[in-house]
């Protein structure tokens, strides 16, 4: 795996746990990761809640030109 794949998921595993798994809080975290282009990084990863896979798909969609797919290893 990509070591800043790996950095982003570590980032908001610990970033959603500060916020006690509340959901709009999450919301919230899951927005600022779309805005700056790495919301699909975490896509995939096994412990996301339902309710996580429906934010990450709307905010794929909704800021879709604002991802970084390519050159994610600077």
């Amino acid at each position: 795996m990509n070591p800043l794949v790996k950095e982003v998921q570590n980032k908001y595993q610990s970033v959603r746990a500060e916020a006690n798994y509340g959901i709009f809080d999450i919301e919230h975290i899951l927005g600022e990761f779309a805005s700056s282009g790495v919301i699909w990084m975490i896509q995939g990863m096994q412990d996301l809640t339902e309710s996580e896979g429906i934010l990450i798909n709307h905010y794929l969609n909704d800021k879709r030109e604002l991802q970084t797919y390519d050159q994610i290893d600077l």
